[in-house]
């Protein structure tokens, strides 16, 4: 696997759960508004490994490997729930 794939496949440990609070925590909410939307957080199908990793600046970091399927979901989740919440396509990078 090549390093710039597996960096897709990889977030650092601790940016995942910053991301995924803030972005639910404020709803993904960009252009503003209330939606009766709720979001569902995927349930994981296999536990998220963490491995060394580094990225393409060269800098050694902490990565968190998950299962594609998983990452898929939460990806899917959250532009879901951005829109919903009346984000654009471009800000819920849909397009």
């Amino acid at each position: 696997m090549t390093l710039s794939s597996r960096w897709r496949h990889c977030a650092g440990r601790l940016a995942w759960p910053a991301i995924l609070t803030g972005a639910l925590s404020s709803g993904c909410s960009l252009v503003g508004g209330n939606s009766a939307y709720q979001v569902q957080i995927p349930v994981l199908h296999a536990q998220p490994l963490s491995v060394p990793c580094v990225l393409e600046s060269g800098e050694k970091a902490q990565c968190t490997a998950l299962l594609e399927s998983d990452y898929e979901a939460i990806v899917r989740e959250l532009k879901t729930a951005c829109l919903a919440l009346r984000g654009t396509p471009t800000d819920c990078q849909t397009e």
